[in-house]
This record gives C-alpha cells, sequence and structure tokens, in this order.
C-alpha cells in the first residue's frame, strides 16, 4: 500500500478582536485555488475562495472543523480551536491509488490544530466477464451527455480530469452518428459492427447501437414545463446563474407559442416567481428571467416540491409534463440524503411529470446528485458549460429529449460460449442490470426521445486467442447453458426490452450479430469515432484496460473517420491536440 504524507503549511497569527478565521488555499506549486469550497462541518455552511484563493468565515463556538473540497483535489479537513486565525492550506492533487489516511498534527503559537486526509479509489469501470460463468450482459440504456461537457471544461482550463467524473458511454453518446431511418414498424433499429480491436489486437470490438425514427416536422404536443432554478450562493459565479438566465432564454426559442412557462426558485424560501404564462407572451417570461437574483442557503428539496405542485396545477393531458432544474446541484438544506430525493423524483414521475436536470459551475457541481434526480425522474441531465453548449442542448436537442418515444428501455446481450471467452461492457456501470431485470416490467431503465441514438461497446476475448490470457477478476469454474436459440454461427443474440410511454407493459425485438468480423481499418466511421472517444475516455481513467491506447492512435483514427461538416468532431480532435498529460 502506499503511503503519502499531507503537510498543512500553516502560516498564524493571532489578533484578538473578534473571532474569525480568513485564509488563502493554494496548490503544491503555491498558486492560488478558486472555488475551492470550505464547509464548517455538522452546520453545511461554509464559502468558497475567490480568485485569488481568498476566503473569510466568522463562528462562534469555541472551536470549529472546516472541510476544504475541490474536483481533482484531495478533501482536506482541519480542526481549529482559537480565535483570529490567519491560515494558508495546501490542497493536493487527487491520486488513483488507494491511500492510507495519514493525520499529521501540529500546535503553532497555542493554536491546536489537527489535519487529516484519506482518499480511496473507487472502482470506475466494468472488468471482463468470463462467458462460461455469466453468457447475459444486460444494462439500462442511458442517454445522459454530462461527462463530456464537463471533462472538456476542464481541460480547456487546464485542470486534471478526476477518473470519477469519466463516464464512458455519456462521452461515446455525447456525438451524432450517421445511423440511417429505415422503413419498417419498430419503435427503434438496431446497427451492429464487428471488428479487430484497436487497443488490443488480440481482442474483437463489438459496436451496439439503436435508433428511433426522426421526425421531419416538430410535434405538435402541448406542453407544460416548470423552470425550476437555484438563486442560492453558491449560484452567484458567472457560469451559474447568469449562464442559467441565457439558457433559458434560448430554451424559449424551441418552444410553442401555446406552451406553458411557469418558474420557481429556490434558495433558503422557495417561491412561484412566474405563474404559468404561454410562450406566447415572451417578453413577460423574459422579464421575470432577467430580474433572477441569487442570495440565500439552497433548499433544493423544498423547490423541487414546488415546482412539482405548480406542474400539477398546469398538468396538460396528453402532453408533455415536465420540471427542468437548473443548479449546481448543491444541497444544502432540507432532504439532502440520496434516498429522500429519490422516493420524492419517483413518486412524481408516477404522476406523468419528468423531470430534466441542467448542471451549472464547476468546484461545487454535484455530478452524482443531478444523476440521480434525473434518472429517477425519467429524464436526463446535461452539463452546460457555456452558451454554445446551451445553444447544443436546449436548441438542436431539446425536441428529442423532452419527446419521448419509448420508456424502459433495457439491453440484454447473450453471448454464444463457442466462440466468446469473455466480454467488457465499456461504461454503463451504473445502468447494469440484473440477468433477471431483462423481463422485470416493474424495473426501471432508460427513456429514448426523437431521433436519439444509443451506442455501446463491447471488448471480446475469443476463444482462439494465444498466448497471455485475459486476468478475469472471479476465476471460479462454471458452466451455465445459454438459450436454446442461439444458432452456430452468431457471435451474440441482442435482445431488448421498452414500453411505448402510456404502458405499463413491455415489448421484445431481438437482433444476431454474425461471426464475420473484419480488420479495424476496414470499420465503419462510426465504430472508428466511437473507439476514439472511448480510447480517450480510457486514458483519463487511467484504466487497466486501456491497453496500447495514446493520443497519437486517437488521432490517427480520428482524423480518418472525421465528418467534415461536424463542428464536435473537430472540437475533439482539437481538445486531444491540446490535453496535456499533466493536467
Amino acid at each position: 500500500m502506499k503511503i503519502v504524507t499531507i503537510f498543512l503549511g500553516l502560516f498564524i497569527c493571532i489578533n484578538l478582536k473578534a473571532q474569525f478565521i480568513k485564509g488563502k488555499v493554494i496548490n503544491e506549486q503555491g498558486a492560488p485555488v478558486s472555488n475551492c469550497t470550505i464547509l464548517k462541518v455538522g452546520e453545511r455552511l461554509g464559502t468558497k475562495t475567490n480568485d485569488k484563493g481568498e476566503f473569510y468565515l466568522q463562528y462562534k463556538n469555541q472551536s470549529v472543523s472546516l472541510q476544504f473540497s475541490l474536483f481533482g483535489y484531495q478533501t482536506q479537513k482541519i480542526e481549529i480551536s482559537t480565535i483570529d486565525t490567519i491560515i494558508t492550506v495546501i490542497l493536493r492533487k487527487e491520486k488513483k491509488e488507494l491511500y492510507e489516511v495519514v493525520v499529521t498534527a501540529v500546535s503553532v503559537k497555542g493554536i491546536k490544530i489537527k489535519g487529516s486526509i484519506g482518499y480511496n479509489k473507487v472502482k470506475q469501470e466494468n472488468d471482463f466477464i468470463k462467458t462460461a460463468c455469466e453468457p447475459f450482459s444486460t444494462f439500462s440504456i442511458d442517454d445522459d451527455k454530462a461527462s463530456y461537457s464537463y471533462i472538456r471544461r476542464l481541460i480547456l482550463e487546464k485542470k486534471s480530469v478526476p477518473p470519477e467524473i469519466v463516464k464512458l458511454e455519456e462521452m461515446i453518446n455525447y456525438f451524432d452518428y450517421t445511423y440511417e431511418d429505415k422503413n419498417n414498424n419498430n419503435i427503434y433499429n438496431f446497427f451492429t459492427e464487428l471488428t479487430t480491436c484497436p487497443w488490443n489486437d488480440k481482442h474483437q470490438l463489438m459496436r451496439v447501437a439503436l435508433k428511433s425514427p426522426s421526425l421531419k416536422t416538430v410535434t405538435d404536443i402541448p406542453s407544460n414545463y416548470v423552470f425550476l432554478v437555484d438563486v442560492s450562493g453558491s449560484m452567484s459565479g458567472e457560469d451559474r446563474l447568469p449562464l442559467v438566465k441565457k439558457s433559458l432564454l434560448l430554451l424559449l426559442d424551441s418552444l410553442q407559442k401555446n406552451d406553458l412557462i411557469s418558474i420557481v426558485t429556490y434558495a433558503g424560501k422557495s417561491g412561484i416567481v412566474l405563474e404559468a404564462t404561454e410562450v406566447s407572451n415572451k417578453k413577460k417570461i423574459t422579464d421575470a428571467i432577467n430580474k433572477l437574483k441569487t442570495g440565500g442557503r439552497t433548499a433544493g428539496s423544498k423547490g423541487i416540491e414546488v415546482a412539482y405542485n405548480a406542474a400539477e396545477e398546469n398538468f396538460v393531458e396528453d402532453g408533455n409534463n415536465r420540471v427542468i432544474l437548473a443548479t449546481d446541484g448543491d444541497f444544502n438544506v432540507g432532504l439532502t440524503s440520496y434516498n429522500d430525493l429519490e422516493k420524492l423524483i419517483t413518486q412524481k414521475k408516477e404522476t406523468g411529470i419528468y423531470l430534466t436536470c441542467l448542471g451549472f459551475g464547476t468546484g461545487n457541481y454535484k455530478d452524482k446528485t443531478m444523476e440521480l434526480l434525473a434518472d429517477k425522474g425519467n429524464g436526463n441531465y446535461y452539463y452546460i458549460s457555456d452558451t454554445t453548449e446551451a445553444k447544443r442542448v436546449l436548441q438542436k436537442d431539446f425536441k428529442g429529449t423532452i419527446h419521448t418515444v419509448a420508456t424502459d428501455v433495457k439491453i440484454q446481450v447473450e453471448f454464444n460460449t463457442k466462440f466468446i471467452k469473455s466480454y467488457r461492457l465499456l461504461g454503463y456501470e451504473n445502468r447494469l442490470l440484473k440477468k433477471e431485470d431483462f423481463n422485470n416490467d416493474a424495473k426501471d431503465a432508460g427513456e429514448m426521445g426523437e431521433g436519439h441514438t444509443v451506442t455501446a461497446l463491447y471488448e471480446l476475448e475469443t476463444n482462439d486467442v494465444k498466448g497471455d490470457e485475459t486476468e478475469i477478476k472471479d476465476s471460479s469454474i462454471c458452466i451455465i447453458k445459454g438459450s436454446n436459440n442461439m444458432e452456430e454461427e452468431n457471435v451474440a443474440i441482442i435482445r431488448t426490452r421498452y414500453k411505448m410511454t402510456a404502458s405499463s407493459k413491455s415489448k421484445k425485438i431481438d437482433f444476431v450479430v454474425l461471426n464475420t468480423a473484419t480488420n479495424f481499418s476496414n470499420a465503419t466511421n462510426n465504430t472508428k469515432w466511437a473507439s476514439c472517444v472511448a480510447m480517450f475516455g480510457m486514458i483519463l481513467q487511467d484504466s487497466e484496460y486501456k491497453g496500447s491506447a495514446n493520443k497519437e492512435t486517437i488521432l490517427r483514427i480520428a482524423m480518418e473517420a472525421i465528418n467534415k461538416k461536424d463542428a464536435l468532431q473537430e472540437e475533439f480532435i482539437n481538445l486531444v491536440k491540446n490535453w496535456n498529460y499533466t493536467y
């Protein structure tokens, strides 16, 4: 086990006039750290460092425990028992290994300070599974795309990317793929491809994709939207409430004139600042948005309750009824546990009101909370980093996000043990389902909107692999029979289940993958592009399965696969070019 000793750089002076703490947070190179969250432990109150890394806090008790946290850095706690304290705290970058907790205690001029820090690596990726032990791979689809947006912002700001925010499925599905609309009666179409694996030439790569039909005209479905806006103190930065306001104004251009808009805010107290108003009265809505200001603590769960009540009061039968939450995800007051929030959102979903989450800001952005809320509310969540991303999400993608065509969409892949020795699903770690969940209509899963695509990649170890074999975490020997309808020439059977939006009973569509693998050099641009994005994500995760993946390989394949009319693909290539391993 690797042990790292943490030194607290504390420069302290005494002032006996008032009881306060002020100071500065710096990194290991001595540069100021902005947007670091400082909380009084137990009170959930605190502040953030400014652009110079400075902060100021007052406290009434004889001692106070402070927590310093920021994405990409090790969370640090210190206890101070004194008055009028000035401190400098050094934050160190997070490590990927498992660390032993080391406590360093010092006493300077009668001031007692205890510092402790620890970090446990959380499993970030799926392992290989022995097909003989479990030939079935089951997961819920995911159409969230926040991970890539957040990663892009960190890289552009030359900041490190914490492994826990890297979600391969969200990165892969951020991009558009050229899946055609087929003329059939299915709610979505299948697309598969089997090639050699570009980061491990002993393995194969299987791409599985679904696409729902694209509508050529805007669907004239009446809609009732409630904008739930976080106006607490943590939303005061330029990348928070000011960007929220710009984003909501952009969204208005995507809505129909008879759609209803309500606005609810929360910050200590929650309230309706705009009663249900038709989009045709754009000036009234615009004025209400422009008047939004920050201030106060965060009572997120109370705000959600008020927003759902507003949605229920203006419920549109046979229409879209949705709460659109805009926040940095910091729920400090009220129902803050995931279980309580999950129950609340799930109950409201059953009434026909869905939830979409829009995340803003860095440093305090709570990715896990946002994903939880959106998943349980039958919605999507996105990270809005700038006005360009706001336009893409709220103008280009909004129609498909809001107009759901299928719910509880599940995928189950059964691999043929004759050909496949082991397999690994890239991403979808928090979307995995048990084998029996596939046929259980009570089990919640993901949603698909108009024109949406879902792409998944599997890395496969075939039975004819010679030499070193892939390490299987579970080395037990077992044989489980697959289904009776697995044909000799099939590598896999892909089964999907979905529900129509107004139905509680699922339907099933199956598809087979033939044993016809091609060389990766002959793969379609869709597979090549998805592979490039996956390799980049594995490098950012420092995946143990990244194999030969490197920056040069990603750029070479990306230049082969790029659609020169696709601005997002061009942006990805530039992002990889400018990315520095040392961030």
